[in-house]
């Protein structure tokens, strides 16, 4: 039987008359919170989400989660990106004492800031466009080089960077 996709919180049970018949009143329950990836603990942990700019040269910029936040809603401006297309990626991390620990989720994406420095996300490349004239990239395209991943790890935990030779 084909299930629908329901918004959270708001499940469907068909009530047929049989109560007594197990699994026709019950619904499917996933534990969001449960599934964490490679990084299992008993405890409540605490997270963060760490973005970073790479731009075409291998750069990668730490930015501040409340200057993404404002520039995401369009509340500031990042002149020196102006009229640039850069690669985003964003990490939630589980923290320990308040340091980081280990990365629960990665999501890499492109962003466009327009002629004053403001995110343009409906200029933004995609791997998969609904608007018309929408560029479209490869699946993969916003991905970081190994060099820009060792680089990310190392500004968040602090470790070295090994040359690649």
């Amino acid at each position: 039987m084909a299930q629908a996709i329901e918004a959270p919180g708001e499940r469907f049970t068909a009530d047929n008359g049989e109560s007594g018949t197990h699994g026709a009143s019950h619904a499917m329950k996933f534990d969001l919170p449960a599934y964490t990836y490679d990084c299992a603990c008993l405890n409540e942990p605490d997270h963060a989400s760490y973005v970073f700019l790479l731009d075409e040269v291998d750069g990668v910029h730490p930015l501040p989660h409340n200057l993404y936040v404002a520039l995401v809603r369009g509340q500031a401006e990042a002149p020196a990106l102006a009229g640039q297309t850069l690669r985003l990626a964003d990490w939630y991390v589980r923290l320990k004492d308040g340091e980081p620990n280990c990365v629960v989720n990665e999501t890499y994406n492109f962003v466009r800031f327009d002629a004053r420095g403001k995110v343009d996300w409906a200029a933004s490349p995609s791997p998969h466009p609904h608007r018309r004239n929408a560029v479209a990239v490869p699946e993969d395209g916003a991905l970081p080089t190994t060099a820009e991943h060792a680089a990310m790890k190392s500004i968040l935990f602090g470790e070295s960077v090994k040359s690649a030779t």
